[in-house]
């Protein structure tokens, strides 16, 4: 597989799987380029901070993604844990079936996950630092919306904590595989 995500340190600009509109920071959410070591050991990974503590989800979101009907699309990111929140999500809507993930990266595990979800998995790369992926799949709706939400609970969506509370996320990868 190929990964299709341009510009995957950059949370600004670039396309995802067969294409996307440019990613947008939802409820006042906050991107700080080159915050915090990466994964690869250089200064380039982003902070994501939360905006709003109302009934907002705090997000990065991809709208008009274009998937292919029949495969098994899988995206993953790095996430580390910042300050004074717990949770990370992926949430793909508007295909068939919602698919959602969370990850817990204080303990390093899965949360919850909606049934549509092929597979998930988060894997440790040390100082701090999870790997966190999801894969679905769709029969009919071909376009979709993705998002990486910092959220407060497992199996939620607003944030109701701290306006300094925030994550670091590095490394995009969406990819499109062959025909199940």
């Amino acid at each position: 597989a190929t990964n299709t995500a341009t510009d995957s340190n950059d949370f600004t600009t670039g396309d995802i799987f067969v294409s996307s509109g440019n990613p947008t920071l939802l409820n006042s959410l906050t991107l700080t380029a080159n915050a915090t070591t990466s994964p690869d050991g250089l200064i380039n990974a982003s902070k994501i901070q939360i905006g709003s503590t109302s009934t907002a989800i705090n997000r990065i979101r991809y709208t008009s993604v274009v998937v292919v009907s029949g495969n098994i699309n899988t995206l993953s990111i790095f996430a580390k844990k910042g300050s004074g929140v717990d949770w990370f999500g992926i949430f793909v809507d508007g295909i068939d079936d919602t698919s959602r993930v969370w990850f817990d990266l204080e303990n390093g595990v899965l949360g919850t996950s909606s049934s549509a979800v092929v597979n998930q998995g988060i894997e440790d790369y040390g100082n701090g630092w999870y790997r966190c992926s999801m894969s679905f799949t769709t029969s009919v709706d071909t376009s979709a919306t993705v998002s990486f939400v910092i959220t407060d609970v497992n199996g939620g969506g607003p944030y109701s904590g701290d306006l300094t509370d925030h994550h670091f996320i590095y490394g995009l990868q969406a990819e499109s595989h062959a025909t199940r």
